[in-house]
């Protein structure tokens, strides 16, 4: 295995489905209204408790383009270390403009080639 930490903006194309769980938060607004029963809108003003347990499933697609938007790693507190990415993705046959960011023990999982740096 090669070590590798991309420069922000880097693209890439996921080479199989990436399946995780989205956490309940106002920056992954975009892709949880697609892929959750129950829309971001009005139901924001849920206890903080109560958002930090709600999640929902998803599945992103090969072929999906996603761009390293940030890298967040702070020494200390595992828990919120995290990429953020920008992209299209598809759903229902449609591609959608998103942003989301999901905890870096998912990230390090995906399959993809690197399309530009």
């Amino acid at each position: 295995m090669k070590f590798f930490v991309p420069p922000l903006k880097t693209v890439f194309r996921l080479k199989q489905t990436w399946n995780f769980e989205l956490h309940y938060e106002t920056r992954n607004e975009t892709l949880w209204n697609l892929f959750s029963a129950i829309p971001m809108e009005g139901y924001f003003d849920r206890l903080y408790s109560q958002r930090r347990r709600l999640r929902c499933d998803v599945c992103l697609s090969p072929d999906d383009e996603l761009t390293v938007d940030r890298i967040f790693i702070r020494k200390g507190s595992n828990e919120y270390n995290s990429v953020t990415f920008r992209g299209k993705v598809k759903y229902n046959g449609v591609y959608h403009t998103v942003r989301f960011w999901v905890p870096l023990a998912d990230v390090n999982g995906i399959e993809m080639e690197v399309i530009y740096r």
